[in-house]
């Protein structure tokens, strides 16, 4: 099994190598990401031992993620990753479309750049 596949598996794990995180505040980092989605990849990632969920007492009472100790070994590396995707991001930008490769909204919607309708 691939530990970093999937379109969200590293950004959850770069806003973890920040700072440990409660799931609705994770997905308000990652939106527009679907709760469904954002609950898959926690459960792969924490199998694979990546992240771990630790239940924090009350007043807050809730559960927080993290980065595992097999993880936080990792983060040289998802730091050159995030800077990779990072130049992605830019070089895409400037060719209309975003870093998954999906066009960007005038293309998408059928717009051309001449102003001219199809």
């Amino acid at each position: 099994m691939l530990l970093l596949e999937g379109r969200w598996t590293l950004q959850i794990l770069l806003h973890l190598k920040e700072a440990d995180l409660r799931f609705s505040d994770l997905r308000a980092a990652l939106a527009p990401i679907s709760a469904n989605v954002l609950t898959q990849r926690m459960r792969t990632l924490e199998a694979a031992g990546l992240v771990q969920r630790r239940y924090v007492p009350p007043p807050a009472a809730s559960h927080v993620y993290g980065l595992a100790a097999m993880a936080e070994t990792i983060g040289p590396a998802l730091d050159v990753l995030a800077d990779w995707r990072a130049q992605r991001q830019q070089t895409h930008r400037s060719c209309k479309t975003d870093i998954s490769g999906v066009a960007a909204p005038e293309i998408v919607t059928g717009e051309n750049p001449t102003g001219e309708t199809e």
